[in-house]
């Protein structure tokens, strides 16, 4: 009886092993994330939950949604969306901030000198 015994321990074993096996092989994978951006193809060889979306807008060149790995910063976002455009107001950004999902990097313009005298021209009333 004790070989059959002995048998029967070794064989639910190797089921339980095998179980241990298919889990961590079907439920842990890594399966790469392929964004376009432009002509180039990015690659990134991350868990999908790792990633956030953020939509990047205002004074970039190619504004829209982009996909980045978790803990990036605004940096990275401008980055991705071209970089910044001639007429930025680079220095109204933080570009340290660490990015949270679902948010919306919006750049700022630099201003034009001429609007100030725009308003006041408006506001003025010609008197014949």
């Amino acid at each position: 009886m004790a070989p059959i015994r002995f048998k029967f321990v070794v064989l639910c074993l190797l089921v339980l092993l095998s179980l241990i096996v298919y889990w961590v092989r079907f439920h842990t994978t890594q399966s790469p994330v392929l964004q376009t951006h432009g002509s180039q193809l990015l690659s990134l060889d991350t868990e999908q939950n790792s990633l956030i979306t953020v939509h990047v807008s205002g004074a970039v060149r190619q504004p829209g949604i982009y996909n980045l790995p978790l803990g990036s910063r605004v940096y990275d976002a401008i980055q991705l969306a071209g970089g910044f455009a001639e007429n930025a107001s680079e220095d109204k950004v933080n570009l340290a901030k660490v990015l949270l999902d679902g948010v919306k990097v919006d750049i700022p313009y630099l201003k034009v000198s001429g609007s100030h005298s725009k308003k006041s021209s408006k506001s003025k009333k010609v008197s014949k």
